[in-house]
Protein backbone atom coordinates (compact mmCIF):
# COMPACT_ATOMS: atom_id res chain seq x y z
CA UNK A 1 0.00 0.00 0.00
CA UNK A 2 1.55 3.37 -0.69
CA UNK A 3 2.19 5.78 1.52
CA UNK A 4 -0.50 8.35 0.46
CA UNK A 5 -2.66 5.40 0.50
CA UNK A 6 -2.30 4.92 4.39
CA UNK A 7 -2.06 8.58 5.23
CA UNK A 8 -5.84 9.32 3.62
CA UNK A 9 -6.66 5.89 5.85
CA UNK A 10 -5.75 7.31 9.05
CA UNK A 11 -6.08 10.95 8.27
CA UNK A 12 -9.39 11.24 10.31
CA UNK A 13 -7.93 9.74 12.99
CA UNK A 14 -4.77 11.63 13.44
CA UNK A 15 -7.06 14.96 13.07
CA UNK A 16 -9.30 13.80 15.79
CA UNK A 17 -5.86 13.15 17.82
CA UNK A 18 -4.31 16.39 17.37
CA UNK A 19 -7.68 18.04 18.26
CA UNK A 20 -7.50 16.05 21.93
CA UNK A 21 -3.71 17.00 22.45
CA UNK A 22 -4.37 20.51 20.78
CA UNK A 23 -7.40 20.48 23.48
CA UNK A 24 -5.60 19.39 26.33
CA UNK A 25 -3.11 22.10 26.16
CA UNK A 26 -5.26 24.83 26.00
CA UNK A 27 -7.34 22.99 28.61
CA UNK A 28 -4.06 23.51 30.71
CA UNK A 29 -3.54 26.82 29.85
CA UNK A 30 -7.53 28.19 30.63
CA UNK A 31 -6.21 26.05 33.75
CA UNK A 32 -3.41 27.94 34.64
CA UNK A 33 -5.01 30.90 34.24
CA UNK A 34 -7.92 30.05 36.27
CA UNK A 35 -7.65 32.80 39.68
CA UNK A 36 -6.87 30.98 43.09
CA UNK A 37 -8.63 32.25 45.24
CA UNK A 38 -6.12 31.13 47.97
CA UNK A 39 -3.17 32.69 46.17
CA UNK A 40 -5.11 36.20 45.98
CA UNK A 41 -6.17 36.54 49.47
CA UNK A 42 -2.48 36.06 50.84
CA UNK A 43 -1.52 38.73 48.03
CA UNK A 44 -4.58 40.61 49.54
CA UNK A 45 -3.40 40.26 53.09
CA UNK A 46 0.12 41.45 51.80
CA UNK A 47 -0.40 44.52 50.84
CA UNK A 48 -2.61 45.26 54.26
CA UNK A 49 0.10 44.72 56.45
CA UNK A 50 2.65 47.55 57.43
CA UNK A 51 5.86 46.98 56.16
CA UNK A 52 9.51 48.77 56.07
CA UNK A 53 8.33 52.09 54.49
CA UNK A 54 5.97 52.28 57.03
CA UNK A 55 8.31 51.84 59.97
CA UNK A 56 9.52 54.82 58.66
CA UNK A 57 6.95 57.14 59.23
CA UNK A 58 7.57 56.86 62.65
CA UNK A 59 10.62 59.42 62.60
CA UNK A 60 7.92 62.23 61.82
CA UNK A 61 5.74 61.28 65.33
CA UNK A 62 6.08 64.33 68.09
CA UNK A 63 5.58 67.44 68.96
CA UNK A 64 7.63 70.07 66.99
CA UNK A 65 8.36 73.72 67.17
CA UNK A 66 8.29 75.41 63.67
CA UNK A 67 10.17 78.30 62.01
CA UNK A 68 8.49 79.26 58.71
CA UNK A 69 10.07 81.28 55.67
CA UNK A 70 7.46 82.32 52.91
CA UNK A 71 9.33 83.47 50.11
CA UNK A 72 7.48 85.74 47.70
CA UNK A 73 7.54 85.95 43.49
CA UNK A 74 9.51 89.28 43.94
CA UNK A 75 12.21 87.31 46.16
CA UNK A 76 11.14 88.93 49.84
CA UNK A 77 10.49 86.80 52.66
CA UNK A 78 8.25 86.57 55.30
CA UNK A 79 8.78 84.58 58.64
CA UNK A 80 6.70 82.94 60.73
CA UNK A 81 6.41 80.70 63.31
CA UNK A 82 4.25 77.77 64.20
CA UNK A 83 3.46 74.01 65.96
CA UNK A 84 3.02 70.71 64.76
CA UNK A 85 1.73 67.24 66.07
CA UNK A 86 2.19 64.03 64.44
CA UNK A 87 1.16 60.79 65.55
CA UNK A 88 0.88 57.36 63.73
CA UNK A 89 -2.67 55.76 62.97
CA UNK A 90 -4.67 52.98 61.61
CA UNK A 91 -2.36 50.86 62.68
CA UNK A 92 0.46 52.56 62.31
CA UNK A 93 -0.10 52.48 58.26
CA UNK A 94 -0.58 56.45 58.40
CA UNK A 95 1.18 59.07 59.90
CA UNK A 96 -1.31 62.22 60.99
CA UNK A 97 -0.05 65.82 61.36
CA UNK A 98 -2.04 68.38 62.72
CA UNK A 99 0.05 72.09 61.97
CA UNK A 100 -1.20 75.93 63.77
CA UNK A 101 0.78 78.49 63.12
CA UNK A 102 -0.06 82.25 60.82
CA UNK A 103 0.64 82.81 56.95
CA UNK A 104 0.28 86.71 55.81
CA UNK A 105 -0.49 87.41 58.92
CA UNK A 106 -3.54 85.82 59.63
CA UNK A 107 -4.02 82.45 61.82
CA UNK A 108 -3.07 79.30 60.08
CA UNK A 109 -3.94 75.55 59.90
CA UNK A 110 -3.65 72.43 58.47
CA UNK A 111 -3.16 68.63 58.53
CA UNK A 112 -2.00 65.82 56.34
CA UNK A 113 -2.34 61.93 56.12
CA UNK A 114 0.78 60.50 55.18
CA UNK A 115 1.27 56.67 53.86
CA UNK A 116 2.98 54.41 52.34
CA UNK A 117 0.56 52.49 49.11
CA UNK A 118 2.22 48.68 48.89
CA UNK A 119 0.57 48.95 45.39
CA UNK A 120 1.55 52.00 43.96
CA UNK A 121 5.43 50.98 45.56
CA UNK A 122 4.66 54.87 46.22
CA UNK A 123 4.00 56.96 49.32
CA UNK A 124 1.47 59.75 49.54
CA UNK A 125 0.45 62.66 51.16
CA UNK A 126 -2.71 64.41 51.47
CA UNK A 127 -2.95 67.84 52.90
CA UNK A 128 -5.81 70.31 53.55
CA UNK A 129 -5.96 73.69 55.05
CA UNK A 130 -7.50 76.53 55.94
CA UNK A 131 -6.56 78.75 53.53
CA UNK A 132 -8.29 76.27 50.68
CA UNK A 133 -11.32 74.50 50.05
CA UNK A 134 -9.07 71.96 47.94
CA UNK A 135 -7.11 68.96 48.75
CA UNK A 136 -3.55 68.33 47.62
CA UNK A 137 -2.44 64.69 46.67
CA UNK A 138 1.44 64.48 46.57
CA UNK A 139 3.04 60.94 45.34
CA UNK A 140 6.72 60.27 45.93
CA UNK A 141 9.47 58.25 47.43
CA UNK A 142 12.46 57.99 49.72
CA UNK A 143 15.99 58.27 49.82
CA UNK A 144 17.57 55.04 50.15
CA UNK A 145 18.85 56.01 53.48
CA UNK A 146 14.83 56.81 54.33
CA UNK A 147 16.17 60.62 54.93
CA UNK A 148 14.92 62.13 52.69
CA UNK A 149 11.15 62.12 51.70
CA UNK A 150 10.47 64.15 47.77
CA UNK A 151 6.41 64.00 46.37
CA UNK A 152 4.93 65.58 43.64
CA UNK A 153 1.47 67.11 43.12
CA UNK A 154 -0.45 68.99 40.92
CA UNK A 155 -3.59 71.38 41.45
CA UNK A 156 -5.68 73.44 39.02
CA UNK A 157 -5.38 76.90 39.93
CA UNK A 158 -7.77 80.09 40.07
CA UNK A 159 -7.11 80.35 36.32
CA UNK A 160 -7.39 76.69 35.52
CA UNK A 161 -4.20 76.05 34.81
CA UNK A 162 -2.47 73.14 36.17
CA UNK A 163 0.17 74.18 39.24
CA UNK A 164 3.20 71.20 39.76
CA UNK A 165 4.44 71.38 43.06
CA UNK A 166 7.46 69.55 44.87
CA UNK A 167 7.88 68.72 48.55
CA UNK A 168 11.19 67.59 49.84
CA UNK A 169 11.45 66.53 53.78
CA UNK A 170 14.70 65.75 54.94
CA UNK A 171 15.26 63.99 58.18
CA UNK A 172 18.96 65.68 59.74
CA UNK A 173 18.74 63.52 63.02
CA UNK A 174 15.66 62.69 65.56
CA UNK A 175 15.15 66.13 66.35
CA UNK A 176 15.42 68.22 63.41
CA UNK A 177 13.90 67.97 60.07
CA UNK A 178 13.71 70.77 56.85
CA UNK A 179 10.33 71.22 54.99
CA UNK A 180 10.66 72.67 51.40
CA UNK A 181 8.00 73.35 49.19
CA UNK A 182 8.68 74.27 46.02
CA UNK A 183 6.99 75.40 42.53
CA UNK A 184 7.15 74.68 38.76
CA UNK A 185 7.23 77.19 36.64
CA UNK A 186 5.76 77.65 33.11
CA UNK A 187 9.41 77.66 31.55
CA UNK A 188 10.23 74.27 33.84
CA UNK A 189 12.60 76.26 36.21
CA UNK A 190 11.83 75.86 40.08
CA UNK A 191 11.22 78.04 42.47
CA UNK A 192 11.41 77.61 46.29
CA UNK A 193 8.13 79.59 47.96
CA UNK A 194 8.43 77.75 51.72
CA UNK A 195 11.08 76.40 54.15
CA UNK A 196 10.11 75.05 57.83
CA UNK A 197 12.66 74.37 60.08
CA UNK A 198 11.86 71.90 62.34
CA UNK A 199 12.97 71.28 66.09
CA UNK A 200 10.90 68.70 67.85
CA UNK A 201 10.17 69.04 71.43
CA UNK A 202 8.53 65.52 72.51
Amino acid sequence: MKLTSILRRFAPALAVAGLCIGGSGLLAQEQQKKPDPASEMEAWEALQKPGPEHEALKKFVGEWTAEVTTIMPDGTTMKSTGKESAKLVLGGRFVETHFEGSMMGKPFSGQSLMGYDKMLKKYVNTWADSMSTGVMIFFGDASADGKVFTLFAEQKSADGKTEKWKSVTTLADDKAMTFEMIATLPDGKEMKIMSITYTKVK
